[in-house]
């Protein structure tokens, strides 16, 4: 699929929020506030992978489908990403929905 111009800008704002949410948790951490941090680096692992969904033309409300399209698509069948990297973003997902 070829992106369309507002899908690129939704792909670019997706990213921009992303590492927003990265630089936040940093200084979260610094702080020692780790719950916030880890509901932030959930949001960055999702902000990415909703990055990769609108490229792929993937579209979900739920955000469980979203990590599981991820590890089917990227960790197992185009094996893209290792599963360590899977495992941080599913890790956090738990965490942050069994708080």
């Amino acid at each position: 699929m070829v992106p369309n111009e507002f899908t690129e800008i939704l792909i670019k704002l997706n990213i921009e929020k992303s590492d927003d949410s990265l630089k936040a948790a940093e200084i979260l951490i610094r702080e020692n506030i780790l719950f916030k941090a880890m509901n932030l680096i959930y949001y960055a692992c999702f902000y990415t992978v909703t990055a990769l969904a609108e490229r792929h033309d993937f579209k979900t409300s739920k955000h469980s489908s979203m990590l599981g399209w991820f590890n089917k698509k990227f960790v197992h069948q185009d094996k893209i990403f290792d599963k360590e990297l899977y495992k941080v973003y599913r890790d956090s997902f738990n965490y942050r929905t069994k708080r």
